[in-house]
Parts: structure tokens; C-alpha cells; sequence
């Protein structure tokens, strides 16, 4: 391939990528076709790059073939779960992962730029509701938890230029006012502090931009829903970039002044049981009691339906459209906020045994990973065990692309050794796509 070839092909996966994060979170299958089409075809132009888990994407190749399956013999229509897609961008090398991670940074970047439109006056349908922030996902949990991902990763791992925005990830994570992605969040870094040498001033600086961003997310939202004087919220979003980018030499400045380590750790345990105690009077909120137990409910009623339609499932619409006779308490989803139990009630217990089998899988793997890298796998788990999260192929896509590469460097098999495996994959991934995209096209 050309240089200049070679240059296009990056913009075009990058942009691909993005599309993930800002096209509904790929939760509509018109827009996961286009993306998906698109990586495939990229992929199948340059195969010599990729490789992948052989174990790993072979069952979720084999899960993604059930879907197909599934949908052409019982509901006589052609079209699969997201989780094709997830297979082609898994297969994105460890040479090229810095493309993957680029696609997902730029794309929050742009959600992130969308909201500040909306918070300035300027909104785009769907990305405040309810007075939160939606983000390009339409859906303000799911959103919340890949701002935690991006956080995460980035506190590990970091990128001058794209921790320059981190405090925008911070900010719109509040504007969400989720309940479970805030407590991801105080989960994800107390996972990571176990056993961690940072020093005291990595984690006052940590505090000061969670605090900066905190106050700027409660201004951002008195100016929004209470004054309704939208312009000024862009002072605010600007104020809070700066002084964070500027919070390093703030703390050292601070620290000059400051003779004994006493006093620093004082501050730091009362901030921490702020916080601490912040958190809990939102969780023992009546809305997130309430909320939880509703999803109990669903629960209970998902289980009941999938022990009645065992093999086959429900179906596609089958919860949506039987709720009224299936559900045991007064609420309305159309979807099982548990997204493991959605899926089984949709396709059956072979395919939602598989794919528990695949996630235990990767736990496993994920044994001697850092810790970073397990805190998103683990986050992005738990958190889809109480919400929709894998029905948006943005979401599952990030945390592959956010954990491969360390999931990849302690695989002991891989598909680049074996060209019989690469090609067959490929292809078959590619063709389906294909004709996948061309049967709506065909039925529209």
C-alpha cells in the first residue's frame, strides 16, 4: 500500500471509530452496517496488519453466527447483534492500536463539543433531556461510563495533548447525574489506588480537578435549568479548562507553602470523607433506591419469561411487546436494564451462556493485566449487569479497544501466526457485512 493510501486508510478508521461515539452510540443497526462495512473493507485491503485472540474471537465470532442464525431461521429477517462489529474492530492490531484509541478520543472530544453547543443554547435533539446530559448516545448512563472509561485510561496512560480535555470528561460525567456512572467512577479509582506508589501530589492533583470540575458541572446547571442565561455556561467550560491545565503549578505553589505532610494528608482524608459522604447521601437518594428496585423487578420478571422460552428465546421484540402481560410491577422499558438478561430473553440460553462464558474469559485473561486496564473491564461489566450498555456497540467497542492491547501482549496465540485463520475470519466477516448491508438496503 502507498504512503498516501496508507494516510487515508488512518483518517478513514479514525473516523470510523468516531462514528461509534457520536452516531448514536451504533445502537441503531443502520448506522453499526455503515461503520461496520466500512472497517471491513479497510481491513480487508491491509490484512497484513491485524491480528488478534484466537480463543477470544473465535467465540465471538461463533456467538456472532448464532445471532445471524437466529434471525434468519426464527424471525425470518437478516440481521445480527452488534457484536459483529465487535469482532472486525477487535482484530485492529497492537501496531495500529494508537488509530483505535485516537477514533475514541476524538470521538468523546466531539460529544463533548456537541454538549457545550447544547449547554451554550445551541442543543442538538437528544443530547440534554430531563435536565442531563445525554451525550451522543441519547442515553445518560451509558454516556456516563465511557467518560469514566476515557478518565481511567487516561490517568494511566498519559497523552499531553488529549489530558488537556480531561476535565471536560469530568464535568459532563456530573452534568449526567448518574448514579451508577459516578459510582463507577469512585469504584474504578479505588480499584486502581490498591497497592499504587503515586505520590501525594499526583493525588491532590487528582482531587483539585475532580473538585474544579465538580463546582463547574453544579454552575454549568444553575446557569442551564434555574437563571436559563445559557451564554455564560461557555465562561464557565473555558475557566475550568484553564485553571485545570494550570493545577499542576497551582499545587506547587501550594506545596512551597506548606512545611509538613500532616497537614496535606489532613486535607486530603477531609476531602475524601466529603466525598465519601457526598456519595452516599446519592445513593441512598429516593430516585436511585427507587430505580434500583425497579430493575430488581425486571430482573425477577426477565427470569421468568426466559424459563418459559428457554431455547428459542422471546425474540427480537417478544419483552417490548408482551410487557403489559410479563411484568409483575407498574414500569415501562423496552429493554431488560440488565443487559445479560436481555439478551438471553431475546436469543436463548445457549447464546446467553456464551456469551458469559466469553466475559469470564476475558476475566481470566485479565489476571496480570494493570490495573487500570482491569478496572474498565470490570467496570464495563458490572455496570452492563444493571443497564442497556451492551446494546450500543460504542460502549463494547471502547472497552475492547481500551483493554486489547494488554489482553493481546498475554495471548499465547494469535491469528497473525496463522494465515489459514486470518483470511477465513476476514473474509467471512467482510462478506457477511456486505451482504448484511445490502439485504436493508434491498428491503427499505
Amino acid at each position: 500500500m502507498k504512503s498516501c493510501d496508507y494516510l487515508v486508510w488512518e483518517k478513514l478508521v479514525v473516523f470510523c471509530v468516531m462514528g461509534l461515539i457520536i452516531i448514536q452510540g451504533g445502537f441503531f443497526e443502520d448506522s453499526y452496517l455503515l461503520i461496520g462495512g466500512c472497517i471491513a473493507f479497510l481491513m480487508l485491503s491491509d490484512r497484513e496488519k491485524f491480528c488478534g485472540d484466537i480463543k477470544f474471537t473465535f467465540g465471538l465470532g461463533v456467538v456472532s453466527f448464532l445471532c445471524i442464525l437466529y434471525h434468519l431461521i426464527i424471525e425470518r429477517k437478516f440481521i445480527s447483534g452488534y457484536i459483529l462489529c465487535f469482532l472486525i474492530i477487535y482484530f485492529l492490531s497492537v501496531q495500529r492500536k494508537d488509530l483505535l484509541k485516537n477514533g475514541v478520543f476524538c470521538g468523546v472530544i466531539a460529544m463533548e463539543a456537541i454538549g457545550m453547543l447544547a449547554y451554550v443554547g445551541i442543543d442538538i435533539g437528544g443530547i440534554i433531556r430531563n435536565n442531563r446530559f445525554m451525550g451522543t448516545f441519547q442515553y445518560a448512563n451509558t454516556t456516563a461510563v465511557i467518560l469514566v472509561f476515557t478518565i481511567i485510561y487516561l490517568r494511566e496512560n498519559n497523552n499531553e495533548f488529549y489530558y488537556r480535555f480531561q476535565i471536560l470528561n469530568y464535568i459532563f460525567l456530573f452534568l449526567t447525574c448518574s448514579v451508577g456512572g459516578i459510582i463507577s467512577y469512585i469504584l474504578a479509582v479505588a480499584y486502581c489506588m490498591i497497592g499504587n506508589k503515586d505520590t501525594i501530589k499526583v493525588w491532590l492533583k487528582e482531587i483539585m480537578v475532580v473538585l474544579i470540575s465538580l463546582l463547574a458541572a453544579v454552575i454549568i446547571y444553575w446557569i442551564s435549568f434555574v437563571v436559563k442565561a445559557n451564554f455564560f455556561n461557555l465562561i464557565i467550560f473555558m475557566i475550568a479548562v484553564i485553571v485545570s491545565y494550570n493545577c499542576e503549578k497551582i499545587l506547587d505553589k501550594i506545596i512551597e507553602h506548606i512545611k509538613h505532610i500532616e497537614v496535606i494528608m489532613t486535607v486530603i482524608g477531609i476531602i475524601l470523607v466529603c466525598v465519601t459522604v457526598v456519595s452516599v447521601k446519592i445513593i441512598v437518594s429516593g430516585r436511585a433506591i427507587k430505580t434500583f428496585e425497579e430493575r430488581i423487578w425486571q430482573m425477577q420478571d426477565g427470569l421468568n419469561v426466559l424459563k418459559n422460552n428457554l431455547l428459542t428465546g422471546a425474540g427480537s421484540y417478544g419483552w417490548k411487546n408482551n410487557l403489559i402481560k410479563w411484568s409483575t410491577h407498574n414500569y415501562k422499558v423496552n429493554i431488560i436494564h440488565n443487559s445479560y438478561l436481555h439478551i438471553g430473553v431475546k436469543y436463548g440460553i445457549i447464546i446467553l451462556f456464551m456469551l458469559i462464558f466469553l466475559t469470564i474469559y476475558l476475566i481470566y485473561c485479565s489476571r496480570m493485566w494493570n490495573k487500570c486496564y482491569q478496572a474498565i473491564l470490570y467496570i464495563g461489566i458490572l455496570h452492563a449487569f444493571f443497564d442497556i450498555d451492551f446494546f450500543f456497540m460504542g460502549y463494547c467497542s471502547c472497552i475492547l479497544i481500551y483493554i486489547s492491547e494488554k489482553e493481546r501482549k498475554q495471548s499465547k496465540f494469535t491469528i497473525k501466526n496463522n494465515i489459514f485463520y486470518k483470511n477465513t475470519f476476514l473474509s467471512l466477516t467482510g462478506i457477511v457485512l456486505i451482504v448484511k448491508w445490502l439485504f436493508v438496503l434491498v428491503k427499505k
